[in-house]
């Protein structure tokens, strides 16, 4: 997580001001999906939580690495 600060600070912004959005845009239940550097998945996934967001998960891809995160509102 400390590498995808450093080498993606401006991604994480993006995903930051698109969580702070979806997360009043979505109705109860509605799912936000990033496609995310696997570096990054954790980082993404702990903004998620704190964001407010249920049941945020790590989805692999159909090779295997870490591709998706995904959220509950």
């Amino acid at each position: 997580s400390h590498n995808c600060r450093r080498i993606f600070p401006i991604s994480l912004r993006f995903y930051t001001a698109i969580a702070r959005y979806a997360i009043t845009a979505l109705v109860n239940g509605g799912l936000l999906y990033f496609e995310i550097n696997p570096l990054c998945a954790k980082m993404v996934e702990e903004m998620l939580t704190a964001a407010g967001f249920k049941d945020v998960a790590i989805v692999d891809d159909q090779y295997g690495k870490q591709r998706f995160v995904k959220a509950y509102r």
